[in-house]
């Protein structure tokens, strides 16, 4: 759910609590920001 919120609410705006409990959070965020850089 907390990344369905990145999406709604935008990345910045997360608690920083939230990001910090992401399991393998480098793993996922690499793809999405691929991602944002091809189609953004």
């Amino acid at each position: 759910m907390r990344v369905v919120a990145g999406l709604k609410y935008g990345y910045e705006n997360i608690p920083k609590e939230w990001l910090n409990t992401i399991v393998f959070r480098g793993y996922i965020e690499e793809p999405c920001n691929e991602l944002c850089e091809v189609y953004l």
